[in-house]
């Protein structure tokens, strides 16, 4: 008997080999993305922590509210330093900066110290980010101190996980900056200070 075509055994092989080349593919590109927006934050997040640092002290009168914090963001705003792939929500003392996978960061000033905030979450990429923002501030002269806190938002309650200063962040290990961004909780937030 003469047979045109395929045989179901064949089929079902061409079949199988097509799934695991797909599976490949949908693995590269996972990563793909990852590395893209990893890239994306560190040249956004690198060019608000130097335009803040290089303009902030200068333009500013350096004043807290009495006892507290005051953000500093729609300064920054108003300056139109932010950077072109992050915007802002908020209006007067209550402006927030994201990005465009919407972290949410902060810029302050409080304890006579400016500073950068943002929150990320132990999920994705948020420990990834921490790390990141951390081997971009300490490269930085200015830089006084960086903190990182678990944060707990029912209970407005937050405990320290680590904190450098000065010299010694210039100093920071790898292991160091991955201790520091290790972030069991449901929320962590990094801070990022100078004078």
């Amino acid at each position: 008997m003469n047979q045109k075509g395929r045989s179901m055994v064949e089929m079902l092989g061409v079949l199988a080999v097509i799934g695991v080349l797909s599976a490949g593919a949908l693995a590269g590109y996972s990563n793909a993305m990852k590395k893209i927006r990893l890239n994306n934050f560190t040249v956004a997040y690198a060019e608000l922590l130097h335009n803040a640092m290089e303009i902030l002290p200068k333009v500013d009168d350096g004043m807290a509210r009495p006892g507290g914090t005051t953000l500093k963001a729609g300064m920054l705003k108003a300056l139109n330093i932010i950077p072109s792939t992050m915007s802002t929500k908020g209006h007067d003392d209550g402006v927030y900066i994201f990005d465009k996978y919407n972290n949410q960061f902060w810029v302050f000033y409080g304890r006579s110290t400016y500073g950068i905030g943002f929150g990320f979450k132990p999920v994705e990429l948020g420990e990834e980010l921490c790390r990141t923002a951390v081997a971009i501030a300490k490269e930085h002269k200015y830089l006084y101190r960086i903190v990182t806190d678990r944060y707990v938002p029912d209970s407005e309650s937050y405990n320290n996980i680590s904190s450098k200063y000065n010299s010694d962040i210039q100093k920071m290990t790898v292991e160091e900056i991955r201790q520091m961004c290790t972030c069991d909780q449901s929320v962590c937030r990094l801070y990022v200070s100078w004078k």
